[in-house]
């Protein structure tokens, strides 16, 4: 049976699960369960929720805004890296994280 995250099935085929499997044997939990918020809430929805949170614990909305852009943009290549510093940072992040993978698990960030 699949497993649903906020309404979205989480795919249960073979491949999915040993997909799965071969991130958890190889990386941590929590780079296992972001790439899980990944694929349930992309970025711009990801980037909406996390400013809504911050709106709604009284965060300023300037500050709201640049959490907003930086997750919006942080798989976005080139531009980032002329924004304001979070944003470049939070780009400059994930490059890093991807890079990582890519020496780590030849193929795994290639696409199909």
């Amino acid at each position: 049976m699949a497993d649903v995250s906020c309404g979205i099935e989480i795919p249960d085929s073979r491949i999915a699960r040993e997909a799965a499997e071969l991130v958890r044997q190889h990386e941590s939990e929590m780079l296992f369960n972001h790439s899980v918020r990944v694929y349930v809430f992309f970025e711009v929805d990801g980037a909406d929720a996390a400013r809504e949170f911050l709106r709604s614990h009284g965060i300023p909305e300037r500050k709201a805004n640049l959490v907003w852009e930086a997750i919006a943009l942080h798989t976005t290549p080139g531009i980032p890296a002329y924004m304001r510093p979070e944003i470049a940072l939070t780009n400059a992040g994930e490059s890093q994280t991807c890079a990582l993978v890519s020496a780590t698990l030849p193929g795994v960030a290639e696409p199909l």
